[in-house]
């Protein structure tokens, strides 16, 4: 009697566990797309094809969708996850460029990462879930190892460049972009931070740099550029990570109910 207690504890307890993933996979899959949605809305919208707009339309619309991100990567820093093992840590970023990249990606990195160790065993093998890792933790060693060069260069330059100016500047900013805690639930988020910092201070190098006639503008555009454009790769794998994640629950629904059905026919009278 006691075992057929456990057993129907235990599946209980399993089908509690199955629908909060579905439910963090189909939320995820929706900010996902809302993320990267260039504007379209409700189902059945007419998809916005890029191509067929202007400079000035494509323009407006890159800026509207970091506007969406910013305010959907805000809510995901300061959200609270019921149960979850965290690591709290405060994050405060001077460059409002840096700023921008944490705001709008970390949050989407952090909860991709979450979900593939809570639920990944779930609807992926072993292997898949291993790949899926891998695909991830690439982008964001490429990160970390850019912004640690940045950084050595700006250094380095900085020590040569020091030794010809006796009225060398050291300019400063006014206040932080920003500052604010978050709850980090994956170690490689741990990581993403400490290379935002590091990206942070090698701008303030190079911006030093500029300040002392010993870099240019454009040097310094060209690195947030690069940080930019490599942050949102990290993003866009994720993306597709929470979309197969998606597709994979969809599969194992359907296989679910499909084989509801066919038990229920089978036990229908004839």
């Amino acid at each position: 009697m006691v075992k057929t207690s456990n057993d129907a504890a235990a599946a209980i307890s399993a089908d509690t566990e199955l629908v909060a993933a579905e439910a963090a996979i189909e939320e995820a899959s929706t900010f996902a797309d809302a993320a990267v949605s260039a504007g379209e809305v409700g189902q059945g919208a007419k998809h916005i094809d890029r191509k067929e707009l202007t400079a000035e339309q494509r323009g407006q619309l890159s800026r509207e969708m970091a506007r969406r991100q910013r305010k959907l990567g805000q809510y995901e820093l300061e959200r609270f996850y019921e149960s979850a093992i965290v690591v709290p840590m405060d994050i405060k970023l001077n460059n409002p460029h840096i700023a921008s990249s944490a705001t709008r990606f970390l949050g989407l990195t952090d909860r991709t990462l979450y979900l593939v160790n809570r639920f990944g065993a779930r609807f992926m093998s072993e292997a898949d879930i291993d790949a899926t890792r891998e695909a991830v933790n690439k982008k964001i060693q490429r990160y970390e190892e850019e912004a640690a060069q940045a950084l050595s260069q700006g250094l380095a330059l900085t020590s040569e460049a020091k030794k010809e100016n006796p009225d060398w500047l050291s300019p400063v900013y006014t206040s932080a972009a920003l500052d604010t805690g978050f709850q980090v639930k994956t170690r490689d988020t741990v990581r993403l931070i400490k290379a935002l910092r590091v990206w942070d201070q090698a701008i303030l190098e190079f911006a030093t740099l500029e300040f002392n006639d010993s870099a240019t503008i454009n040097q310094l555009e060209t690195m947030r550029v690069r940080e930019r454009s490599m942050f949102l790769d990290i993003n866009t794998q994720c993306i597709r990570t929470i979309r197969a994640f998606y597709k994979r629950r969809n599969e194992a629904a359907n296989k679910r109910s499909k084989a509801a059905a066919a038990e229920e026919q089978s036990s229908t009278p004839a």
